[in-house]
């Protein structure tokens, strides 16, 4: 059964405007239909795309699930419609359609249509990622160490993201993408499954790993979940599965499968302490190819962990370890000023964290540099026991 929550409220002011991504207080009314407003303030987005660009003192019907149950990360609420402009019309543009069959579905130029330019280009059957490594992280916040570890090896690769929908749909929500952009660590962003607003729009991973190497010319491209993550405390439910599919996907296109570990030391969660749990079932489950698993040599207590665990979980013989650098893609985050934090911990509260991810950008930029032959000998495929 499904359940949500819609408020009235009048917009107090606007508080911050980019291209696609709106940041708003709202007085919230009493009821759906009420006309007196109670002092309830709150914090809203509104996605110009989806509802005209709200204006202070307009009347907004505002989603309010987020704030009700505590989120961190979507802890907002959004703003559905704008009763006091004019409605959206569809632009004409695209028939790939994201949210399908909800009161938001809207639609997308995917780059596969017939009427998009890139459409000749994925035609092609026998497209593959010709060796590109793949970086597939479980949360979004790994995305700005590992960007960094990238451009810190050579500046000049090119670094596309593709961002699935395990988390945040809309790109324009996350903060660390436009910070990333302009500070020149990420130069395309590609869109796939239901996330919507990347620079270009994949209808899925396959397709949009390979918009990210033939499109966007990707040297090397990161994979990850917009901003958040569905979690349950079992072994299976939670969204970071997906990071062991995109692997899956990487590999069986021809790209370089390049593992980041969701490794913390400090977080208060015992099953988040040290490799996540998450993680372990990623590795237990979901990932069928070899891939390379990068520890930081600032850290070794990381490697021997990691030796450890793939021990226990059977798999020692599947992945391979390979020794990277952490620490220059975190100096170059701090002379950039990218903003990063992971549950709310910034980079001196988890280093190890941030530093796992890093080294992961620096692995893959060896790659895209010097080519996959200078890694280890890759592992084999699972197979069942």
């Amino acid at each position: 059964m499904t359940s949500t929550s819609l408020r009235r409220g009048v917009v107090a002011s606007v508080d911050d405007v980019q291209n696609d991504f709106v940041v708003l207080t709202v007085d919230l009314c009493d009821d759906p239909i009420g006309t007196e407003c109670l002092p309830v303030t709150v914090k809203a987005c509104a996605y110009p795309g989806l509802a005209a660009t709200p204006r202070p003192g307009d009347l907004v019907i505002v989603n309010t699930v987020g704030l009700e149950l505590g989120l961190g990360t979507g802890g907002f609420g959004f703003v559905l419609v704008n009763l006091s402009a004019s409605l959206p019309q569809h632009s004409g543009k695209g028939h790939i359609v994201r949210l399908r069959y909800t009161p938001l579905q809207l639609t997308v130029l995917s780059v596969e249509e017939e009427s998009s330019p890139y459409h000749a280009v994925l035609k092609d059957p026998a497209l593959t990622l010709e060796g590109t490594p793949v970086v597939s992280a479980e949360l979004h916040s790994a995305l700005p160490a590992i960007a960094a570890g990238v451009k810190a090896y050579d500046p000049s690769l090119t670094v596309c993201y593709v961002m699935t929908d395990g988390g945040a749909l809309p790109i324009a929500f996350s903060r660390t993408v436009r910070e990333l952009k302009e500070q020149g660590l990420v130069q395309a962003t590609v869109t796939v499954g239901h996330a919507f607003g990347g620079d270009y729009e994949a209808v899925n991973l396959f397709s949009g790993l390979l918009t990210a190497r033939h499109v966007a010319r990707a040297d090397a491209i990161i994979v990850s979940k917009g901003p958040g993550i569905v979690g349950t405390g079992t072994p299976l439910g939670h969204t970071g599965m997906e990071q062991g599919e995109a692997l899956n996907s990487a590999y069986r296109l021809g790209g370089t499968a390049v593992l980041t570990p969701r490794f913390s030391d400090s977080d208060d969660r015992e099953r988040h302490r040290g490799f996540s749990h998450h993680f372990e079932s990623v590795l237990r489950f979901c990932v069928y190819c070899p891939t390379y698993i990068p520890v930081p040599v600032e850290i070794p207590s990381v490697g021997s962990e990691l030796r450890s665990a793939l021990t226990t979980l059977g798999v020692s013989e599947q992945h391979r370890i390979v020794e990277s650098q952490g620490e220059p893609g975190l100096r170059l985050l701090e002379e950039t000023g990218v903003s990063v934090s992971t549950m709310g911990r910034p980079l001196d509260a988890d280093k190890a964290y941030f530093a796992v991810a890093s080294a992961s950008g620096w692995l893959a930029a060896r790659a895209a540099s010097e080519g996959a032959e200078s890694l280890p000998e890759p592992g084999t495929c699972w197979r069942p026991r």
